[in-house]
């Protein structure tokens, strides 16, 4: 079980993620899953997640699925996850300044870091 208390902030980021949805997309079934499980920990219901594998299933489901936190790969199949930021953007302009944008690498490159930081993402964690 996660315990918001164990972060600063944490009671108000659970606040506000558990009546919002949540899209991840992620390669790998095993982090979508545990970030799912997570999110589930912290009061986020089943329906309100979203898990997609590839960058055209993402590119699908911000306009259907309209998600407020977009948690991305950063290297999802041949394209970036930062490209789905500008997509959630233009898709929902009316939520831009509400949405969260979270990018899960295993690149910890100082390019990479750079790049997610020009994008304006909320987080960026990275993969163990």
């Amino acid at each position: 079980m996660v315990d918001p208390k164990a972060f600063p902030g944490g009671d108000a980021f659970v606040e506000f993620i558990q009546d919002r949805k949540i899209l991840i997309a992620d390669s790998s079934s095993v982090t979508r899953s545990s970030l799912a499980r997570i999110l589930n920990d912290l009061g986020v219901k089943g329906g309100q997640i979203s898990l997609v594998s590839t960058m055209e299933q993402a590119l699908e489901e911000i306009p259907r699925f309209r998600p407020h936190v977009v948690v991305a790969e950063f290297d999802l199949g041949k394209r970036c996850g930062l490209d789905l930021i500008q997509l959630q953007r233009e898709t929902h302009p009316e939520q831009a300044r509400e949405c969260i944008f979270i990018i899960v690498a295993g690149n910890t490159s100082q390019s990479a870091v750079a790049r997610a930081a020009e994008e304006d993402v909320d987080a960026y964690i990275v993969k163990p």
